[in-house]
């Protein structure tokens, strides 16, 4: 589902796992950027997430794949999906 107009955005905010790798979550962010998706990351300060990734696109299931793609990827141990 494409949107005509505007854009669609997901985010995902995780704390980072003992065993992630950071090769494998990097492959899976060019995965998302092959999809013709914009991807945003950050580091977060506080006790609810290590990290944030924001993913923009007129599709709305490449972003929900791409996302989903990502979280696999991560050991996620607090997530808020999609926020």
């Amino acid at each position: 589902m494409r949107m005509e107009t505007g854009v669609c955005v997901l985010h995902l905010f995780c704390t980072r796992g003992d065993s992630v790798d950071r090769q494998v979550v990097t492959a899976a962010i060019d995965g998302a950027r092959q999809r013709e998706l914009q991807v945003i990351t950050a580091s977060i300060l506080g006790h609810k997430a290590d990290l944030a990734v924001m993913a923009l696109g007129p599709d709305v299931r490449a972003l929900r794949e791409a996302l989903a793609e990502v979280a696999d990827r991560l050991v996620i141990d607090v997530a808020l999906l999609p926020a």
